[in-house]
């Protein structure tokens, strides 16, 4: 059996688009999460809704900023295409 690899953000094979790609589900993903937290807020203790929705903010601001983080590359990319297309 050998070792399995994921391709993350942080894998230098992986292109920055992949990387962009699996931030852009990340970010989803807790969106969503948030959006089934507030729903559930009537029924969620206080104390319990306040903590993971701390938690959920925290993930959601660390996936923003690895996104920023490739707004240079994505933006040589898109400029390479539009000259590609000229």
């Amino acid at each position: 059996m050998g070792i399995r690899r994921s391709r993350t953000p942080h894998n230098d094979r992986s292109s920055p688009l992949d990387a962009v790609t699996t931030l852009i589900t990340e970010r989803d993903k807790y969106e969503q999460w948030l959006d089934e937290l507030e729903a559930k807020k009537e029924s969620t203790p206080a104390k319990v809704f306040d903590r993971v929705r701390k938690d959920y903010l925290t993930r959601l601001q660390a996936v923003m900023d690895q996104l920023k983080e490739h707004t240079p590359v994505l933006q040589a990319h898109a400029a390479n295409l539009v000259a590609k297309l000229r």
